[in-house]
């Protein structure tokens, strides 16, 4: 990922240190994606159905989501992870992933029925849940600037799930990246 005016490259915190191996799930637990970023045949695609032009925001990860449920459900031997950085995604200011008010109001019910599908066992539900109220306090602290929402989301992520490791670890991951040196990318115009 890197910033549309600098080509500064936005170094990621997020890391699941609680991977299960199932791709779904592990989405659901660290939700943070690139539309671009995956590949599927075509009649996968279609089957998961069409985008929910409902949606003003997370459109495409319901579409994701519900895509990785269809082929993960009965076992995710279908879904390889590839490890290695292929694609560059720029961040623009104006986009409709930085609208954060809209995000804070829409993102708890937007993830309602994939956290709660009956395919996804309950300890992953838990830690979901958890992820995401997480994922609400990143968004009201940094992206809103409201503290006092901020700490509430982040103690409702440590009552769902107090032993969900990635609420300590990736807050400590995000300020040692703070400290590294600004890299760029060489993007071909």
């Amino acid at each position: 990922m890197f910033f549309d005016h600098s080509r500064q490259r936005k170094m990621q915190p997020w890391d699941n240190i609680h991977k299960t191996g199932n791709p779904w799930w592990d989405m659901l637990m660290d939700s943070i994606f690139c539309m671009g970023a995956w590949a599927a045949r075509t009649e996968v695609v279609r089957a998961a159905g069409l985008f929910d032009t409902t949606l003003a925001i997370a459109g495409d990860r319901d579409f994701s989501l519900r895509m990785l449920a269809m082929l993960c459900t009965n076992g995710h031997n279908k879904v390889r992870e590839i490890p290695e950085e292929l694609l560059y995604y720029r961040q623009r200011q104006q986009s409709a992933v930085r609208n954060a008010s809209l995000a804070l109001e829409t993102e708890w019910n937007i993830m309602l029925p994939h956290i709660n599908h009956l395919g996804v066992p309950p300890r992953i539900q838990k830690r979901a849940w958890s992820f995401l109220a997480f994922k609400m306090a990143v968004i009201a602290a940094f992206a809103k600037k409201d503290y006092r929402t901020a700490l509430r989301w982040y103690a409702k992520a440590l009552y769902l799930d107090p032993l969900n490791c990635n609420l300590y670890w990736l807050p400590m991951r995000k300020m040692l990246l703070s400290l590294k040196k600004a890299e760029y990318v060489d993007i071909p115009v």
